[in-house]
Formats: structure tokens, C-alpha cells, sequence
């Protein structure tokens, strides 16, 4: 069996949450964590960030690495938004696209107008078509899903331009082997939460189940994934070079505090048994705490536009006594001064 905490420290190192990653470092952990989803309930046009992860301003590198097409918007988890880095688009595309089996009227016309006129924002579909706004938008996130358009996300203004894929991208191929494709998605996935099981790949991928446990059966068939027994979360699917390397090596965690968004990737892993253990009736949760490495407390609040509002920063009992380091965490993933968390563990918390 192996050791739990041995687990949780070398998926925190390969998280980068201890020591942070540097650009190049990053660049392969934003692969790896794909599809990136903006953090959660922020403003429309905010790029991708890897919270807790970078030695730098990742909202600032990504936002230049949009901007230079290295990393491309689209349509991939259960048809939300997402960033992979442009190598990338051929693996998630095939992954992930859905193709319409047949095409309604707006989009047939949509994708006639691109062709014909070629890239334009929705106002100058609307102008050119008669169309209403409300009928473009969803039949270009269709038509988005199927990667047959992309909408340039260059900066965040409103004003954007629709693209035809095939003119922007000729290196696309959506031809690739689909199960192989996610058993490749799948291994990245192992590498970085280093020990999982299939409904943690199936809260993080969004796929049929089918889909994922072929692909897992096929990774334990060739021998790149391993089954083994891992003290305090039980059977756990790992790398087979991963099960060596925590039987002979023992790493080592910083105590910390995070506090987590809920787009996070170790939330959308873990997101279904986070649900179950946190959720609570009367306040939304906000943020979940990352504590040790292991989720054991959330922030508590209402989601609003401006500051969101925090009620309060909930922890269990275990870790309660470090108080001051976990509203620390609360009020730097929540810094505006309308969002002072009022209460911690239910008891009320003095101003300031």
C-alpha cells in the first residue's frame, strides 16, 4: 500500500504549489491541466490562469500568449470554454469535437457568409443576415463545438471576430484515433494528479464513462497505468514508473493554504466528492481550501458582478486552530474590502 501523504506531496510538487513554475515550466503544466478553463465567474474576455502554480503573472503571460495565438479558445468539457496551447489543438479537437449531424438553416447561413466574406463580429452578421443576436450566438457556439469556427479571443473586448478553422489552422486534423487521443489526454492527466480513479477523470474530463473506462482499460492492458491500494483514499490508478518512484523515494509538503476557485484543476478532479462534503443550503461556495495539500474547509459567500460576498471561511476540525492562516488565504483569493469574510466556522469575526 502505498503512503497517502507521499501521494498528496509529489502531486503537489507536480503541481507546482510548493516551488512555483517557471515560464518554460508552465508552458508544460498548461498542456498537461488542458482543457484551461478561465477562473471561475470572472469577467467575459479574462484569459486562463493556474492559480497558486506560477513564479510570475500568468494572467499577463497567458493574455500575451493568446494574443499570439500560442494558446486557442474553444469549445471542449461538456461544450464549455476552455484554452489549450495551439500544438494541442488537433488532440483535444478530436477528443472533443462534436459534429452536428445535420446543419440548421442559421448555421448552414453563418458558415456560407464566413466563407464568402470572411472573418466578422456577430454585429456585422446581424447586419449582413437580418438575423437576431439571439439566433447567431448559440448557432456559432454549435458550430464552435463542431471546430468547424473560431472566435478570436485576442484581448477582452466584446467586440470579436468569428473565423473559419479551416483558414486559420490548415495543420488541424481531427482524423486522429479518438480513443487513442484520450488515452493520451488520460496519461497527462495521471502524471499530474499522480494517483486517481475513474470518477475523478470522469468529473474532470466530461466524457461518456464508457469512453474513459475503454481508454483506462487500454492504459492498464499496455501496462502505462497500474492498480494499487493507496492508504487513506483506497484503489487508485497510477503510472506504473510512478508507484516505483513513491515506493523507493519519500517527498516532503510545506504546510499551506490555498484557497482554490472552483475551475481549478484539482477541484474539477475531485469535484463530485468536494459537492458532497461541502456544499451546504444556505451560502454558495466560493472557493474550496486547499490545506497540506488535501481539500478540508471552503469559502462560503454569494457570487455577485463586483466583490463577491464572503459569509464565511469554514474549515474541519483538525485544522481550525490555524485560523489566521486560512482567512489569510479567504481574503487573497478575495482582496476587495467589500469582501472581508464576516464569520470563521460560523462564529462572527470583528471588523478589520
Amino acid at each position: 500500500m502505498l503512503n497517502g501523504k507521499n501521494v498528496i506531496a509529489l502531486r503537489m510538487r507536480r503541481q507546482y504549489m510548493g516551488e512555483k513554475a517557471s515560464e518554460e515550466e508552465y508552458e508544460t503544466l498548461f498542456r498537461d491541466l488542458s482543457p484551461v478553463p478561465t477562473v471561475y465567474w470572472c469577467c467575459p474576455g479574462e484569459p486562463p490562469v493556474l492559480s497558486e502554480r506560477a513564479s510570475f503573472d500568468d494572467r499577463l503571460f497567458n493574455t500575451r500568449r493568446r494574443a499570439r495565438r500560442e494558446i486557442l479558445k474553444g469549445r471542449f468539457q461538456g461544450g464549455t470554454i476552455g484554452y489549450v496551447d495551439r500544438q494541442d489543438l488537433s488532440l483535444y479537437g478530436s477528443i472533443y469535437r462534436k459534429a452536428p449531424k445535420a446543419f440548421t438553416q442559421v448555421q448552414e447561413e453563418l458558415l456560407a457568409l464566413l466563407r464568402r466574406e470572411g472573418p466578422m463580429n456577430i454585429g456585422l452578421m446581424k447586419e449582413l443576415t437580418g438575423l437576431l443576436v439571439k439566433e447567431i450566438t448559440p448557432a456559432l457556439h454549435k458550430l464552435q463545438e463542431a471546430f468547424l469556427v473560431f472566435e478570436d479571443q485576442a484581448d477582452n473586448e466584446w467586440d470579436r471576430a468569428w473565423y473559419l478553422m479551416e483558414g486559420e489552422f490548415p495543420e488541424l486534423n481531427l482524423a486522429l484515433n479518438r480513443g487513442e487521443a484520450i488515452e493520451a489526454a488520460v496519461l497527462r492527466f495521471a502524471y499530474r494528479i499522480v494517483a486517481f480513479d475513474l470518477p475523478m477523470a470522469k468529473s474532470f474530463f466530461r466524457l461518456p464513462v464508457r469512453d474513459l473506462k475503454a481508454a483506462l482499460d487500454g492504459l492498464l492492458a499496455q501496462g502505462a497505468l497500474v492498480s494499487c491500494p493507496v492508504d487513506g483514499e483506497g484503489v487508485r490508478l497510477l503510472l506504473r514508473e510512478d508507484v516505483a518512484l513513491l515506493e523507493s523515494e519519500a517527498f516532503s509538503i510545506e504546510p499551506s493554504a490555498l484557497a482554490l476557485h472552483r475551475n481549478d484543476f484539482l477541484v474539477k478532479a475531485m469535484e463530485q466528492a468536494l459537492k458532497e462534503r461541502f456544499d451546504r443550503p444556505d451560502w454558495e461556495v466560493l472557493q474550496y481550501l486547499l490545506i497540506d495539500g488535501s481539500f478540508q474547509g471552503a469559502v462560503y459567500g454569494k457570487f455577485k458582478n463586483g466583490p463577491f460576498l464572503v459569509e464565511d471561511v469554514w474549515a474541519e476540525e483538525s485544522v481550525r486552530h490555524r485560523k489566521e492562516e486560512l482567512l489569510r488565504a479567504a481574503k487573497e483569493a478575495n482582496p476587495a474590502p467589500e469582501s472581508l469574510p464576516k464569520r470563521y466556522c460560523g462564529e462572527e469575526l470583528k471588523e478589520g
